[in-house]
């Protein structure tokens, strides 16, 4: 790992202790294992506890699970003219297993207790855990109650069957709840939107009905500029950024030049980015592209304001700005614009389509016009009409990527496919021999390379892009280069109903029963609502904080007074209670009620805005620390760069031991952000050239991921809901909502859905992949990830089966099927609603995770669900270290605990590593346009490439796998070509390929 090897230099005269840390951590490589509780919780050991550490097991594997199978069983065959079938045995004996347990169970809690004694606890914190125990104990004594009267004699047959049902009924109560959501079939995380169904309005009511505004008539003299079109608020806040560039331009004719030059024009609806952040994209739609203009206009106390109206533009212009749509594909220029979320309809003429008519947003400006025409500002005298979202362009058609890699892959697979063995019995299908694939690929790389490097072909011409053609005028134009139908409204400011809004809730006591858990919670402690515009840039998380002083002084007797590795505890007690709080930059927005830790609590985000309402919710282990990273359609480098600074700075002060200070956001918040912006960085980079290459235009939505660090929690004997201690359970992903508008240049819909698809499988593999981008630079592996594809590619490798489920034959695959009841439920639902299933026969031990990965997919557009047992569309790390507490639970310490708990020099140094190696990982985005990256960051980048190799292989084998089922051979073996292309370009972007994501820079 690049940033141990670097403090291992710079800190080579450590103690010896510290030296050995050191070791430690490199031959784990890192903090990487992910165990989503409470899903391995039945398959956890009996060990006994290491004396003198506050270890605790989750109680008899099985046993709750196993009383009510016996209870089930019983009450299957009851008959009341036969009592004896009964059986008492099985529940004597069972009392008897309950009884060992139980005397494991008080152990640990006076263990405990004397432990927090020894660290000098304060008393308040010892009686909690008193408490604790007696609520176990009252809940062992009625369970033992109930086998103690089910193995009476002497006891009438219907009196016993009351006992049963009583039996089940208190069972029922204290089952493990699951913290997996119920799959809803219908509304998937990836998805393919559908137009929006409503029509461009053509009078001024309907914008004021729509907007919520007074009726602004036709006809009307346009009214003089007010002291509210000067001013910088919501979308257009004039940030130094903005100051900075418009201080540069100065002029309404240069401010206009740069904008519709630099900006490139997204077709979606609605305010996303605000001002400021567009600026930094440079990829946005009219609303951003708008607030941006004005931002600079008013930057130069030029005043501007919003006009929304409806427009027709001439079908040929309209190809052209949309994207490369061609004559052929006319018809699909409206259904682009329609599926990106504005109001569009193709107007025909004689059979012919003629015009595009659709809603528009555009600026005016109070110019200086009358002499200057825009090209110095003294002071305004007529309204300007602007649209600098509006252009024309060249576009530059990739170069055939197949053909400069002069390898014919479909040999290779082919011969693959044929080694294929289907057992025509229970309908699966074995794996093929993947090897002449494998040495295909490497074959394939360096043609690639050696001809991109030959031809020195620059990124638009490898890969395929779009210039703006030249603003041909050196004066402002007093009207729009389009048909303006109606002007619908002119405002100073964005009404709230065309903002794009998150909605944050928190429920710390969630709904005891319900569906696996769910349903029926009571009132969130808190709901905060943000536009999007606001979080773009920043850091959003919830976090949690100590309650009370008591629970920080607890913290810190925990973890402060730790001078050896072997002090610091390898568990905290969930006696502590905590606060879960909203945070934007470290700020506190919003705080819920007190919790226990590693109780579960509910968080729910609201996706709201124009054509947009989805509730994502996410059962969180209190305690854990969960990074809310947006994606509004692009990602910013001046957000990398910004995170970025922020690790220098942490990797600074740890360098020089200045550790008061150092706090939990600035640190491991940074570094989970990073993950985040990572994923999403490589989506985008993989979809630029999918889609390129598929002649396909998409349209991403805001997306939202949760990149988080949680805990596995050990649960109090019987009472499965109770906590009773936490220890680390790693990094993990979550992508609960990522729609995109997917439309094929050639209006060609099987396209559209192999591009999903393929698309998503790049996705579905980098969920657990980027946190070995983050934490084992050097040397990534994808077979130590936990995704979907991921473990499915794992079930290949150890010949289990692999179904794929449909109407037609789940009738026949479920009884094959070793999975839990929740993801059982989960395929049911899916195959009812017409989705295809792709799934394991059983769930896998994959290192420290257990469980299963399967797919559902809409195969009549690609919408799927990549998804992990235990509530994740997402994955993580399985590592090889998860049960070494000294890899990861002090990472867990510092995640928890508000304040500097740094003087222990363990923290320091292992803080030290991981901040080293973010430095380099956010380093990486901005290589790609900066060819003088050092050494690390090149290791790095090259690790990456690497570790897709190794993915793009193991999917493509899975395609194969799974021979019958045609669309997933297809985007399984583009998938392959794909990602040689990228790991190349990722090595190219280092060395001499400088402009693969284009940045035009200021005049």
């Amino acid at each position: 790992m690049i940033g141990l090897r670097r403090v291992m230099q710079r800190y080579g005269g450590s103690l010896p202790w510290l030296l050995a840390l050191v070791l430690a951590l490199v031959a784990c490589e890192g903090p990487n294992s992910v165990t989503r509780p409470p899903v391995p919780r039945k398959q956890e050991t009996t060990t006994p506890p290491d004396k003198g550490q506050a270890v605790y097991r989750p109680g008899m594997p099985g046993v709750i699970q196993k009383a009510t199978d016996l209870v089930k069983q019983q009450l299957a065959k009851y008959d009341e003219a036969k009592a004896s079938n009964l059986d008492h045995v099985v529940f004597a004996s069972l009392a008897q297993q309950t009884l060992t347990e139980h005397k494991f169970n008080i152990a640990a809690y006076q263990e405990m207790a004397e432990d927090m004694k020894k660290r000098g606890i304060a008393d308040e914190m010892v009686e909690r855990l008193a408490k604790q125990e007696q609520e176990y104990q009252k809940q062992y004594d009625l369970f033992q109650s109930y086998l103690s009267r089910l193995t009476e004699d002497n006891r009438s047959a219907q009196a016993r069957k009351v006992d049963l049902e009583r039996f089940q009924t208190f069972l029922q109560n204290v089952q493990p709840r699951s913290h997996q959501t119920p799959l809803d079939p219908n509304n998937l995380p990836r998805v393919m939107l559908a137009p929006v169904d409503r029509t461009p309005m053509l009078s001024t009511k309907g914008y004021a009905d729509f907007l919520g505004l007074p009726e602004m008539p036709e006809g009307i003299p346009i009214a003089a500029p007010t002291q509210d079109d000067t001013k910088g608020v919501e979308e257009t806040v004039i940030t130094p950024g903005i100051q900075a560039l418009g201080d540069q331009l100065k002029t309404p004719l240069a401010i206009f030049k740069w904008v519709r030059t630099n900006i490139d024009f997204y077709p979606n609806y609605g305010s996303i980015q605000g001002a400021d952040y567009c600026r930094q994209t440079r990829k946005c739609n009219a609303f951003d592209t708008s607030s941006l203009l004005i931002a600079l206009l008013r930057s130069q106390k030029i005043a501007a304001r919003y006009v929304f109206g409806t427009v027709e533009v001439p079908i040929e212009r309209a190809r052209n700005w949309a994207g490369r749509f061609t004559d052929k594909s006319s018809e699909a220029v409206g259904r682009a614009l329609a599926s990106g979320g504005i109001p569009a309809t193709t107007v025909y003429t004689g059979g012919k389509p003629e015009w595009i008519q659709m809603e528009h947003v555009w600026v005016e400006a109070w110019v200086d016009y009358v002499p200057s025409r825009g090209r110095v500002h003294v002071e305004g005298d007529t309204w300007i009409p602007l649209d600098a979202t509006f252009k024309q362009h060249k576009y530059i058609k990739g170069v055939d990527l197949g053909v400069k890699s002069g390898v014919d892959i479909k040999k290779p697979i082919e011969k693959a496919r044929d080694s294929v063995k289907k057992d025509t019995l229970d309908g699966a299908i074995n794996a093929p021999d993947s090897k002449d694939i494998l040495d295909t690929i490497k074959k394939a790389q360096t043609n690639l390379k050696n001809a991109v490097e030959v031809n020195k072909l620059s990124g638009n011409e490898l890969l395929g892009g779009r210039e703006v053609l030249p603003f041909e005028h050196d004066v402002l134009l007093a009207s729009l280069p389009y048909t303006v139908k109606v002007v619908g409204q002119r405002v100073s400011e964005l009404p709230s109903k065309v903002r794009h809004t998150m909605q944050l809730a928190v429920v710390t006591k969630v709904a005891p029963k319900g569906p696996w858990g769910f349903g029926g919670d009571p009132a969130p402690d808190f709901r905060t609502t943000l536009p999007l515009y606001q979080i773009a840039g920043k850091s959003l998380a919830l976090a949690y904080n100590p309650a009370s002083k008591v629970d920080q002084d607890t913290l810190e007797k925990y973890t402060k007074t730790a001078q050896t590795p072997g002090q610091l505890p390898k568990a905290l007690p969930s006696t502590l209670q905590f606060k879960p709080v909203i945070t934007l930059d470290g700020k506190v927005l919003a705080t819920g009620n007190a919790t226990r830790l590693g109780s579960d609590n509910r968080f729910n985000i609201d996706m709201k805005g124009p054509g947009i309402n989805k509730r994502i919710s996410n059962t969180i282990v209190a305690g854990t620390y969960n990074a809310v990273v947006m994606n509004p359609g692009a990602i910013a480098q001046e957000h990398a760069k910004k995170l970025q600074k922020i690790a220098e700075e942490v990797e600074q002060k740890l360098k020089n031991k200045q550790v008061q200070g150092l706090e939990r956001h600035k640190t491991f918040g940074t570094l989970l952000q990073a993950g985040g912006l990572n994923y999403w960085f490589q989506q985008d980079m993989n979809a630029r050239i999918s889609a390129e290459q598929q002649d396909i235009l998409d349209i991403r939505q805001p997306a939202v991921g949760l990149f988080g660090y949680d805990l596995s929690v050990t649960y109090s004997g019987f009472i499965v809901a109770t906590p009773r201690s936490v220890k680390d359970g790693g990094f993990s992903t979550d992508i609960d909502h990522d729609p995109h508008a997917i439309v094929s240049y050639h209006n060609d819909k099987k396209a559209e859905v192999r591009y999903m698809s393929s698309t998503g499988i790049a996705a579905s593999a980098w969920e657990a992949s980027t946190w070995e981008a983050l934490l084992r630079p050097a040397n990534p592996s994808s077979a130590s990830g936990v995704s979907s594809m991921h473990l499915l590619s794992h079930a290949a490798k150890n010949n289990i089966p692999v179904y794929s489920i449909k109407k037609s034959n789940i009738n026949s695959i479920l009884p094959k099927l070793s999975l839990s009841a929740e993801t059982i439920n989960d395929i049911r639902s899916a195959v009812a609603a017409g989705k295809t299933v792709v799934t394991s026969q059983k769930e896998m031990q994959k290192g420290n995770w257990k469980g299963v990965g399967y797919i559902v997919q809409d195969e009549q557009t690609g919408a799927a669900g990549y998804l992990i047992s235990g509530g994740r569309a997402g994955g993580g790390n399985e590592g090889p270290c998860a049960d070494t507490w000294v890899c990861s639970f002090v990472l867990g310490i510092l995640m928890i605990v508000a304040g500097a708990l740094f003087p222990a020099l363990t923290a320091f140094l292992v803080a030290a590593g991981v901040i080293a190696a973010l430095v380099d990982l956010m380093g990486i985005m901005g290589t790609i346009n900066n060819s003088s990256a050092n050494d690390n960051a090149k290791d790095m980048a090259r690790g990456l490439a690497y570790m897709l190799f190794a993915i793009a292989a193991a999917i493509t084998v899975l395609g194969i796998w799974f021979g019958a089922l045609a669309p997933f051979v297809a985007i399984a073996i583009y998938y392959l070509v794909m990602s040689i292309i990228v790991a190349a370009i990722i090595d190219w972007a280092l060395n001499d390929f400088n402009d693969l994501v284009q940045n035009r820079g200021t005049p």
